[in-house]
């Protein structure tokens, strides 16, 4: 009976003593094949830092380029894109021999209520542009000045118009021109004209509408540009 129960416990015992025995170094190499692991359940600690490597890549690290793929088919031809701008004419008030170093010629005074300057009243500021057929964007900016006057009674308005073959296209009032001899009134503007089949010719002039008799300077400048 004692030597059987001996035997039992030995026979029991062997395997847990056996298995706490058994590390790596009693493994023979490349004896373990993945079908004697359970799996999923290695984890990442199980392996080398090289391994882990190996398997994800370093954070951060750009792979390996790959080969370049084949060149894909043309694509279809896009849409044609908006008409471009071009200038066409960008005119000056030309130097004034009267009063050196400025661009200005001299203007009329007309009446508060005359409605001037119109297009056989006052003085043309620029040169008169010819324009082709087309749609163009014009604008400019006007300064009017007293550089001879003194104080005056009431309130000088700087005028400019915009002809299209003598067709008022577009006005630019000024507020009260000073009468200090050196400082403008001054305004500036933009418009879109249409100009029909034949071409026609774009005029500036100028006048001051005061209730005094003496009128003044003026001077501006004038940019067309072809937009369609």
């Amino acid at each position: 009976m004692v030597v059987a129960i001996i035997a039992l416990v030995v026979a029991t015992t062997g395997g847990a003593y056996a298995a706490s025995r058994i590390d790596g170094k009693n493994l023979v190499r490349n004896s373990v094949a993945s079908s004697k692991i359970e799996n999923r359940t290695l984890k990442s600690k199980d392996f080398s830092n090289q391994a882990r490597r190996d398997l994800q890549g370093e954070r951060g690290e750009r792979g390996p380029k790959g080969r370049r793929g084949p060149r894909g088919p043309q694509g279809d031809v896009g849409p044609q894109g908006p008409a471009g701008e071009a200038v066409v004419a960008q005119e000056i008030t030309p130097p004034s021999t009267e009063f050196p170093g400025t661009s200005v010629v001299d203007v009329p005074a007309l009446p508060v209520n005359s409605g001037g300057p119109t297009s056989d009243t006052g003085t043309d500021l620029i040169e008169p542009v010819e324009l082709d057929e087309g749609t163009y964007k014009v604008e400019g900016t006007v300064q009017f000045f007293d550089f001879e006057g003194g104080p005056t009674a009431g309130t000088e308005y700087g005028v400019a118009k915009v002809f299209l073959d003598g067709v008022n296209r577009g006005t630019l009032w000024t507020g009260d021109v000073p009468d200090d001899g050196n400082n403008a009134a001054q305004a500036n503007g933009s418009m879109v004209l249409d100009v029909p089949a034949g071409g026609a010719t774009l005029s500036v002039r100028a006048a001051v509408r005061t209730a005094e008799s003496d009128g003044g300077q003026a001077g501006g400048n004038l940019i067309v540009t072809a937009i369609g």
